[in-house]
């Protein structure tokens, strides 16, 4: 129910509409009232058998302000139909026993109000939601329809009606899945203009709400910047090992102890939860030579080119552009200000991975949304340093590193060689569905999806997860809920294609250590009643 001004054929400016469904079918009345106080009166009397409350402050009152959203929102207006004759109903008719008449229309009460009355026209003019929903209905019939028959010519027709059959089949599923995907993209393009809605007539002291919905926290890009591996801890080193006294000595983020977590992958406490800690190079099964297209060969990684000194997590209704922009980027003498000797090798290297909160479907194009943005700083190892001060003689993967860090900036197609890895440890003790597992320590290209930040000091590079295709965005969506349920080691290198690239060898990495993302932290502004 809501309220309108005065149509076409309606006697007085005070009225009200009234929308009543019996066994799915709608009708639709309209009250007119002789005064504001009297059709206030009427609002509430009515409103109390629509299934929830609400009030109306006389002060605040104003027929064109005031909206009261439906329970019924996708029923659009319809016109006023001529009046029929047939006896009024007024205030003291009006009682949750009485059902009004199905056919009443136009005429004078006891005390002046008019009732109107659309008949069984409804039924007859049917709005264009109705008539879209009945065409779909349409669409999955022919689509069942079509599948069978495709099914049966393949089953006895020759073989071009068999490949006849397959290209119908894809056009049907394809069909079908842009029909879902255009009903998202609709839900998703109405949620701005209710917002905007409520904000214009709350903000005008017009709209008083007191409905019950799903409240959803808004975060702010980016309220305020943190020092780099403060949102997400290392794990404790094991007790009584090298690693421990180090860290004590010299503490987290010195230069001693970033170097010793390198060396020792496993000296962590295997108790720790939402921690990280240094990836093992080997656990990554990467390109090997000669002739690798044709050999397909793999063996484990030599240790990685750049050293892990923090990992930060935060969430945002919006990605982060830039590392800096949430936080400040580490500066530890003796690794992040030191000359590489290489003119385009920076002595640091920052990740930045923009991980989706929601899967936006097979043909959802979105760039910008909701995200866990992940911020990883890595600090080049001492074996690639010294490797950089003799070029000519360094290993295949550190000469193919300085060359992606030298033209990946302008080249498009050399930059597309940045590959990102994934390994769930002890899957097979995971519940992860098998189309998911599959993928497990496979590699992923991060073309398009990839953006190159040259900064003074270091290189950044930003991977929008938004971008990847539908199965991998798909399976992370799927599988980041469930990341507190085990160890999770992710990794990065350069692709190599010719033999004198090869052996690739992990540029860096992590290990998520029972990673709970319900836990990530964000800059709160409001909490939002949608």
């Amino acid at each position: 129910m809501h309220t309108r001004h005065k149509k076409s054929g309606a006697p007085t400016e005070f009225l009200l509409t009234v929308n009543i469904y019996v066994l799915g079918a709608k009708r639709k009345w309209g009250l007119c009232c002789n005064n504001k106080e009297e059709q206030i009166e009427w609002y509430n009397a009515i409103k109390r058998y629509d299934g929830k409350t609400a009030e109306i402050e006389k002060d605040h009152f104003s027929l064109r302000d005031f909206v009261v959203e439906s329970q019924y929102p996708l029923i659009q207006k319809s016109k006023w139909l001529k009046k029929q004759k047939s006896p009024p109903i007024t205030k003291s008719q009006l009682s949750p026993a009485r059902t009004p008449n199905r056919s009443t229309d136009r005429s004078s009460s006891a005390d002046g109000s008019v009732i109107f009355s659309e008949g069984d026209s409804d039924r007859l003019n049917s709005t264009p939601e109705e008539k879209s929903r009945n065409l779909i209905d349409l669409e999955v019939l022919a689509s069942i329809v079509a599948l069978n028959v495709a099914a049966y010519c393949m089953r006895y027709g020759n073989v071009h009606v068999y490949w006849i059959s397959i290209i119908a089949l894809n056009l049907i599923v394809v069909n079908l899945l842009r029909r879902e995907a255009s009903k998202y993209d609709a839900a998703v393009s109405s949620l701005p203009s209710q917002a905007n809605t409520f904000s214009n007539l709350k903000s005008r002291g017009k709209y008083q709400n007191k409905t019950k919905g799903p409240v959803r926290i808004k975060y702010q890009a980016f309220q305020q910047v943190r020092p780099a591996g403060t949102t997400l801890q290392r794990a404790n080193p094991k007790a009584n090992s090298s690693v421990a006294d180090i860290e004590k000595e010299h503490g987290p983020m010195s230069t001693q102890s970033i170097r010793a977590y390198c060396i020792s992958p496993y000296d962590y406490d295997l108790s720790s939860e939402n921690a990280y800690w240094n990836v093992d190079a080997r656990n990554f099964n990467l390109r090997v030579g000669p002739n690798y297209k044709k050999n397909r060969l793999k063996e484990p990684s030599s240790p990685a080119l750049y050293d892990l000194i923090s990992v930060d997590f935060i969430r945002a209704d919006t990605t982060l552009k830039k590392a800096s922009d949430a936080f400040t980027v580490p500066n530890i003498p003796g690794i992040t200000d030191i000359d590489t000797g290489h003119p385009h090798v920076p002595p640091m290297f920052v990740i930045n991975a923009w991980i989706p909160l929601e899967d936006h479907g097979v043909f959802g194009k979105v760039t910008d949304a909701p995200s866990i943005n992940c911020v990883m700083c890595l600090a080049i190892a001492e074996h690639t340093l010294k490797a950089l001060k003799d070029i000519d003689n360094a290993p295949p993967a550190v000469k193919l590193f300085a060359e992606w860090c030298r033209i990946a900036e302008t080249d498009d197609e050399f930059r597309a060689r940045f590959k990102a890895l994934g390994i769930v440890c002890d899957i097979e003790k995971t519940n992860i569905p098998s189309f998911i597992a599959s993928y497990n320590g496979k590699p992923a290209l991060v073309t398009k999806s990839g953006t190159f930040i040259r900064h003074e000091h270091y290189i950044e590079f930003c991977v929008n997860v938004h971008m990847w295709g539908f199965l991998a965005r798909k399976g992370l969506v799927t599988l980041t809920p469930k990341f507190a349920e085990f160890v999770l080691d992710i990794g990065f290198t350069i692709e190599a294609k010719r033999d004198h690239e090869l052996p690739e060898v992990l540029l860096g990495g992590m290990r998520l250590i029972h990673f709970d993302p319900e836990k990530v932290i964000g800059d709160k502004i409001e909490s939002v009643r949608e």
